[in-house]
């Protein structure tokens, strides 16, 4: 039994680069449940042993403390979802139109096409001004996405259909005896992981299926695995996985 993905659970929306780099938070238009333990797919106390090499493991590819930062920015959002807003309601000046594409300046010259606009953040922030206080969750390193960045491949790799079926598929075989799996989704963003958990928690979506700010705000999920891939200079494809310690 594994993860099984279709191409109308992943969208992956055009990547378009001009003279700045540009690059686009990718939602899940046509996101489901995946029958496979409620896998639902989207396109957000520390384990001790994970504290303890936090500065053992940093590569180009794999920044432990960068994944840490987001870490704390969804616990920020989840401990009081209204501390945000005020963020969020600073983020619309931030949006620009350019050549009949909305975006999100990111800064560093990266930029995010939105589906929405100012809307999604207005949206947002009501919706987020009726929340309530959720327990913290817990960074956990057997959710962790194990990826292999040795080999030499095109960085557009690391966000296709192909790519997150396999990681999916190879994370669920490896703990689906420990573990429930709650969520997943990724994002492409820039380095600043604070926009990044702005864009997740507003999460564009054209079709309003907002699973990744459901993963965020599950009241029900304990842990979460954070990684990420440098796909460009400022640009990051994060990718987070939700679950739950079986119980025995």
């Amino acid at each position: 039994m594994g993860c099984e993905c279709s191409k109308k659970e992943i969208v992956k929306e055009q990547i378009f680069k001009e003279e700045a780099n540009t690059n686009r938070s990718i939602n899940s238009r046509n996101s489901k449940n995946i029958n496979n333990n409620n896998f639902l797919i989207s396109d957000n106390t520390l384990d001790s042993n994970f504290s303890k090499d936090i500065k053992k493991k940093n590569n180009s590819f794999q920044n432990t403390n960068l994944a840490y930062q987001l870490f704390e920015c969804i616990n920020k959002i989840r401990i009081n979802p209204m501390s945000i807003i005020e963020k969020i309601e600073m983020c619309k000046s931030k949006i620009i139109e350019k050549d009949n594409k909305i975006l999100f300046d990111c800064g560093n010259n990266v930029y995010s096409l939105l589906n929405k606009g100012k809307k999604a953040f207005d949206d947002c922030i009501k919706y987020l001004s009726t929340q309530i206080s959720l327990e913290p969750i817990e960074l956990n390193n057997d959710l962790k996405i194990n990826i292999n960045t040795e080999n030499e491949v095109e960085k557009e790799y690391y966000y296709s259909l192909e790519f997150i079926e396999k990681i999916l598929k190879q994370k669920f075989e490896s703990i689906k005896n420990e573990y429930d799996i709650l969520g997943f989704h990724y994002d492409i963003c820039s380095n600043n992981t604070e926009i990044s958990s702005i864009l997740q928690i507003v999460d564009d979506d054209i079709e309003c299926n907002y699973t990744r700010r459901k993963n965020i705000l599950n009241r029900n999920v304990k842990y979460v695995g954070i990684s990420f891939v440098n796909i460009k200079d400022n640009i990051i494809c994060y990718y987070l996985l939700f679950g739950n310690k079986k119980k025995i």
